[in-house]
């Protein structure tokens, strides 16, 4: 079963038989807690990633994640060749957390910081992300 309130207000059954199956080309895995965001339409956020990372190419420097939650759209966009390193922001510490926790089962050593704060107020209280920003 599935629920999404915005777009229906009741329960829908999904018959998998029903569904097309999809490819997954980004190799990354990710733990979740119970007070994290993740994206939960898993499929169309790759096809989102796939597109943007095809529009974009391959960019050195750092990407920078606002609200990252799990740390989903910048690792994901790491493993897609966006980027070399990751500087994530997310002020609920349990996704930070698992965000770290991602990222060093995704992305092994690659350079990656994330920090629980308020983004608002990230770059006044945490003085490590002016440092890692650089070279943005």
């Amino acid at each position: 079963m599935i629920y999404d309130k915005l777009i229906f207000p009741q329960p829908q059954e999904i018959n998998k038989s029903e569904s097309s199956e999809q490819t997954h080309t980004i190799d990354v895995s990710f733990r979740i807690s119970p007070f994290s965001f993740f994206q939960t339409n898993t499929l169309g956020a790759q096809v989102l990633f796939q597109a943007a990372a095809t529009m974009v190419g391959y960019t050195k420097g750092t990407i920078l994640d606002l609200y990252c939650g799990t740390g989903s759209i910048g690792i994901s966009f790491l493993k897609l060749g966006m980027g070399d390193k990751l500087v994530g922001i997310e002020i609920v510490e349990e996704a930070i957390v698992d965000a770290r926790h991602n990222a060093k089962i995704s992305l092994g050593d690659q350079e990656v910081f994330f920090a629980a704060t308020p983004a608002e107020k990230a770059f006044t209280t945490v003085p490590e992300i002016t440092q890692k920003l650089a070279d943005l």
